[in-house]
């Protein structure tokens, strides 16, 4: 079936409920496991049927922001969701109290029924108005980026427009780009500031309307994170300060020294050869052409996977005004299907944001006969290493994109993947910082940034040239702080596995892919921690395990420790 084909149907709140609460009282009222489970069975379809029509709705909003047919219907699902969550929560309530629990973990296994029990602790009805609130107040931010043009060069330009321009050749172009993207957060520095300061606010009424201090422990039960807490977070990211920044230094101390400068200014950041970065060759069609190939040599399922989503419309990659920023792979549960929706801007990031999608596509694929959604869904820390080890698994396939530049490519990918990790860790304390203070100042958020910046990134310098960046405002471009709070740092994680994969590859790259494989199919069904060590990867969080992966980098990156 094409993308376009599928019918939208608008789910009625009044309908939903009726059958949402006929399904629980026959849960409910289950003397025997066989009937309980087939009214457990019936919920699930219902929740797929909601996910399907919601996720179609986002998907053909973002792809269309300015269409008023999907904006409306967007605005319906921001102020339902929170209702539907409510009747999921109520499942929940009736899985755990009901007598059947040994068979449940034995069918549906342990990860399920603890879902169960933690999403009975992260939801409150008096949570609805808040959560309604937050949804709003998200795609406000998203429609506000979204639609917004910037003047450079004559042209009016998206923000992934303008910023392919970080790293042209030419150093004034590179420093009028960025010079009109500073100028750009100084005009977002208003509404988007104020923006967040009440989202800060009802995220902390809602973390406190279900008996916490801050939001800070319910965004943990409601990212899924069953088996470690906040502070084994803080150590992970002490090993990345320890172990990650440090060689950070020595990648910019050696990009200064090969495009021929003596330090590494913001201006330069994105420059990496002095020929120019390596940006991949054709059109956004021909790139689909070169990466249907691709996947048709490394595997035979990820081939006909990829083949079968070209061909029907479940690919929307190009930048457009109006169009929502960023990317993402979304499911259409009823359908089987995954959908990627990028920005390309003919740089190098076209091709690493396509790889990392079509393995978030990858494992929705390997899932997708799952018996309960709720098997499928892994936490996205565990999400997101499907997606960042796919981008090193196609690494052998880069001649067909950057062809003479394929090996110019991997390195940058490689160092960019070290120094991405600072960075999402810096996110993530700023986050924690926010909520733990939720009454800061628009200014006082903008000093922990930069207080940040030099704990995390110092070698980050702005030349004196960008006062908004210099200030600490570069949060503002940066969506999951609005909308997905507290998913950064599983990028951070993810990424360190997936650079344990990089290095096992060198050595046994088919074993290596066999572990890969079984982590995308196993999905939701193991705890994260459970899913690294079945797939022989190591815990992130375990002292020592940090400098383990970084290590070789070293030498691959050609570097003295």
């Amino acid at each position: 079936m094409r993308f376009d084909e599928i019918e939208y149907r608008h789910i009625d709140q009044g309908e939903m409920k009726n059958e949402a609460e006929r399904i629980l009282r026959l849960i409910k009222g289950a003397t025997d496991f066989d009937s309980f489970a087939a009214a457990v069975l019936e919920f699930d379809r219902l929740e797929r049927d909601f996910s399907t029509m919601s996720s179609l709705c986002q998907i053909r909003h973002s792809c269309h922001t300015d269409d008023d047919f999907y904006k409306d219907e967007q605005a319906y699902y921001d102020n339902v969701e929170p209702i539907f969550i409510s009747y999921y929560v109520e499942f929940c309530k009736a899985v755990v109290a009901s007598p059947f629990k040994e068979q449940v973990v034995q069918r549906w296994g342990e990860r399920f029924y603890t879902v169960c029990e933690y999403t009975i602790k992260s939801f409150d009805e008096a949570m609805i108005p808040f959560m309604q609130k937050e949804n709003e107040l998200a795609s406000e931010y998203q429609r506000l980026m979204s639609q917004s043009q910037i003047e450079f060069n004559g042209e009016k330009l998206t923000l992934p427009g303008l910023m392919s321009f970080f790293s042209d050749p030419d150093r004034e172009v590179r420093k009028g780009a960025i010079t009109a993207f500073d100028g750009f957060l100084h005009s977002l520095e208003e509404p988007v500031g104020e923006l967040f300061d009440q989202l800060v606010k009802v995220r902390t009424q809602m973390g406190k309307a279900m008996g916490f201090e801050t939001y800070t422990p319910l965004a943990y039960i409601l990212r899924g994170r069953y088996d470690y807490d906040k502070e084994a977070v803080k150590a992970f990211r002490d090993q990345v300060v320890k172990e990650v920044v440090p060689l950070t230094g020595k990648i910019r101390a050696k990009q200064a020294e090969r495009i021929g400068v003596e330090k590494i200014t913001f201006t330069d950041s994105s420059f990496e050869f002095p020929q120019g970065n390596p940006r991949p060759e054709g059109t956004v069609e021909e790139k689909i052409e070169t990466a249907r190939k691709m996947y048709n040599d490394l595997n035979p399922a990820a081939g006909e996977l990829f083949s079968m989503m070209a061909d029907s419309g479940l690919l929307d990659l190009e930048s457009r005004p109006n169009k929502a920023q960023g990317g993402y792979c979304s499911e259409l549960a009823n359908y089987g299907l995954p959908f990627i929706f990028a920005n390309f801007n003919g740089t190098e990031d076209d091709v690493e944001v396509l790889t990392h999608e079509a393995g978030h596509g990858y494992n929705a694929w390997c899932v997708r006969d799952f018996e309960l959604a709720a098997q499928m869904e892994a936490g996205m820390e565990t999400c997101e290493i499907h997606s960042t080890s796919m981008e090193f698994f196609t690494s052998p396939y880069m001649e067909l994109f950057f062809g003479e530049r394929a090996e110019d490519y991997r390195y940058a990918h490689l160092a960019s993947t070290v120094m991405a990790i600072a960075y999402e860790c810096m996110v993530d304390e700023f986050q924690e910082k926010m909520y733990e203070s939720p009454d800061l100042t628009f200014a006082e958020r903008k000093a922990v940034w930069h207080s940040l910046e030099r704990k995390y990134q110092p070698d980050r310098d702005y030349d004196g040239l960008y006062p908004t960046l210099e200030s600490g405002t570069y949060w503002l471009r940066q969506l999951h702080i609005f909308m997905y709070p507290f998913y950064y740092i599983d990028y951070a994680l993810a990424s360190v596995s997936a650079l344990d994969f990089s290095n096992r590859m060198i050595s046994d790259r088919e074993e290596a892919w066999k572990d890969y494989d079984k982590l995308c199919h196993i999905g939701g069904k193991l705890f994260y921690r459970e899913a690294l060590a079945e797939c022989g990867l190591k815990d992130p969080f375990r002292e020592g395990s940090l400098e383990m992966i970084i290590a070789p980098l070293y030498e691959q990156l050609g570097l003295e420790k």
